[in-house]
């Protein structure tokens, strides 16, 4: 079924958008022919492409839409005309009548509803064209879509295209705190103004977060073609206010490569772990794949030790040298977040102590793993987990107002192997044992024993995984006579014992 062609003409890139994308046009009888910016744009257009309707703003630099209105008039323009007007410009507006506008809608007040009983309403009776004139309309986007699902799609392999063409798969990040910004058709209506005045291109929306876009592979070399790319990501980030993801495949001439490319996207995606926002994943016969080491697991264990050290600028070091390993051997992304996730369930199980209390923290940390695409997006999430228990009360002995705590906590922390008593805590600060008791518990908000006993397990803990020392041995070093009283008070810290602590990263990456 024909649908009939709107030409949108409005000088705010923001509202060519918002036009473009507030009705899910493949739903109606309409179809968006372009997008342009003035009424000389929209003349230019019109001479070479036939539309229906021209939806145009008022005022715009250039050619306004009483110009615009005029020159369509007088050259006998078959379509109809509708306004977009701004408050206080109807009696301007009202000019356009004698030139046959046939509608006006309020900028401030439109919505896709109100839009398309606009255009409903002022096409009555018209004709309508074939879509397969329309610009944009070279590729079968429900067969596209089809066969990027993985559905078995009829193809004529040998069916030539006439020209070479490459596919730009473009994608945004998630955002899982809230509903995807933006339409199915709002990233679509972006890379249209940035693709604007390309001919032979088509664009097709998969959902919010994700369009196909096919060009000739002629016009993706051209160099203008990168400020295209970073034309898109900007407006990407100022609208949507996310990144944008591009992979791009080889150049193909027929229906079969064509195929083949399409099925190939989803792979090709996962690359973006490694170019990031910045960067454009191409062609499969680039990539090579590694699994991880043998032994990686070595590697989560030093991290979690030299944290444990509080060696926090160690840790991010070593961190940032095991990702960087992963880029350059260009190792599957695949194996790779499964390594990263490990690493988070290994940071949860033995330093979650340092969420406790923190849900706000914790939720944004916990979001901040759940969007990461890019090894960047990782480091940044460790990083602020590394932050969080860098400046923890329970580590910072510069927290406290009351002078006291700091010179208790580190003593703690100084004589970790030894058997601390109140004692030697109250002569550290020239106070009553029975004072220290209440001040410690009333400014850190846990007993001192808890205290003492954390810092204990987790010296015993950085003792169980870099020395792999015995349980029994390590309850000696840490001033426990009783393992089983040491079990306890572990399991108390870390819910696990020591010996499923060992086993669990002994099982790492093996």
């Amino acid at each position: 079924m024909g649908k009939i062609p709107v030409l949108f003409a409005d000088d705010e890139m923001i509202v060519r958008v918002a036009l473009n994308s507030m009705v899910d046009w493949e739903k109606t009888n309409f179809t968006v022919a372009a997008t342009v910016s003035n009424g000389k744009e929209a003349l230019d257009f019109l001479d070479k492409n036939s539309v229906g309707l021209v939806v145009t703003d008022l005022k715009m630099p250039e050619m306004d839409g009483i110009e615009l209105a005029r020159v369509l008039s007088e050259n006998h323009f078959k379509g109809k005309v509708v306004f977009l007007t701004s408050f206080g410009e109807f009696e301007y507006a009202r000019q356009g009548i004698k030139y046959g506008v046939s509608e006006y809608l309020l900028k401030s007040t439109i919505t896709g509803e109100i839009l398309l009983d606009a255009l409903n309403k002022v096409a009555v009776d018209m004709e309508v064209s074939d879509e397969a004139d329309c610009p944009g309309a070279s590729f079968d986007g429900d067969e596209i879509r089809e066969i990027l699902k993985g559905s078995p799609v009829e193809i004529n392999g040998d069916e030539s295209l006439g020209r070479d063409y490459v596919i730009f798969d473009c994608y945004k990040k998630p955002d899982r705190t809230r509903e995807s910004q933006g339409t199915p058709k709002m990233l679509a209506s972006l890379i249209g103004e940035a693709m604007a005045g390309l001919e032979d291109t088509t664009i097709v929306p998969i959902d919010s977060m994700e369009t196909i876009l096919v060009m000739r592979a002629r016009d993706a070399k051209d160099e203008k073609n990168d400020m295209r790319i970073n034309k898109l990501r900007n407006s990407v980030r100022m609208y949507m206010n996310t990144s944008l993801f591009i992979s791009r495949t080889d150049s193909f001439s027929n229906k079969r490569d064509m195929a083949w490319n399409i099925a190939s996207l989803p792979s090709l995606r996962k690359y973006s772990l490694y170019a990031g926002d910045n960067l454009i994943v191409e062609s499969m016969e680039s990539i090579y794949i590694h699994d991880i080491k043998k032994g990686a697991g070595d590697e989560i264990r030093k991290i979690c030790c030299l944290i444990l050290k509080n060696d926090f600028a160690g840790a991010g070091t070593s961190l940032e040298i095991l990702l960087d390993s992963f880029r350059g051997d260009m190792v599957n992304p695949d194996f790779v977040v499964e390594y990263l996730g490990q690493m988070q369930e290994a940071w949860q199980l033995i330093f979650g102590i340092y969420l406790e209390g923190k849900e706000e923290i914790k939720e944004e940390i916990d979001q901040a793993f759940l969007e990461a695409m890019t090894l960047e997006d990782y480091l940044l999430a460790f990083k602020r987990w590394m932050a969080v228990m860098e400046t923890h009360p329970l580590k910072d002995t510069d927290y406290y107002l009351r002078s006291e705590i700091g010179p208790i906590m580190s003593y703690i922390n100084s004589h970790v192997n030894e058997k601390i008593s109140l004692g030697d805590l109250a002569a550290v600060v020239n106070f009553s044992e029975s004072y220290i008791s209440r001040l410690f518990k009333s400014e850190v908000g846990i007993n001192l024993l808890t205290y003492i006993n954390m810092r204990k397990m987790e010296g015993a803990l950085f003792a169980l995984l870099i020395e792999k020392a015995s349980v029994k041995s390590v309850a000696g070093q840490m001033g426990f006579n009783d393992q089983s009283y040491f079990n306890r008070t572990f399991n108390q810290v870390y819910k696990k014992n020591p010996s499923e602590i060992q086993d669990y990263f002994a099982k790492l990456y093996k």
